[in-house]
């Protein structure tokens, strides 16, 4: 197997960057609903248990895929992180935006 160019490596880095982004907005998006039914079934924003599972999957993952651990985790910590500040918010303008009920 030849080596790549430099240019055919960057152009297919390029690609995996594009299906990366179009990923986290698939993922952001179906975090949207999940707050709206966390909302509604009054849980909170956050779920220790379910961040600690995640985080543990997604480091046996990278092993198994050949990608240090720490770099797996230390993303999707900044993945988690982003999705809890993008539901607080949404919750903060649905509950600002929220018309009180007639009584």
């Amino acid at each position: 197997m030849s080596t790549p160019s430099l240019r055919d490596a960057r152009e297919t880095i390029d690609e995996i960057d594009c299906r990366v982004v179009e990923l986290l907005a698939e993922r952001y998006a179906l975090v949207d609903e999940l707050c709206e039914t966390k909302a509604e079934n009054g849980n909170s924003v956050r779920d220790p248990d379910r961040e600690q599972e995640l985080l543990d999957r997604v480091t046996t993952l990278a092993e198994e895929h050949g990608l240090a651990p720490e770099v797996a985790r230390q993303i999707y910590e900044e993945v988690l992180s982003q999705s809890v500040e993008r539901q607080r918010r949404r919750r903060r303008t649905d509950e600002a935006h929220a018309v009180p009920e007639a009584s």
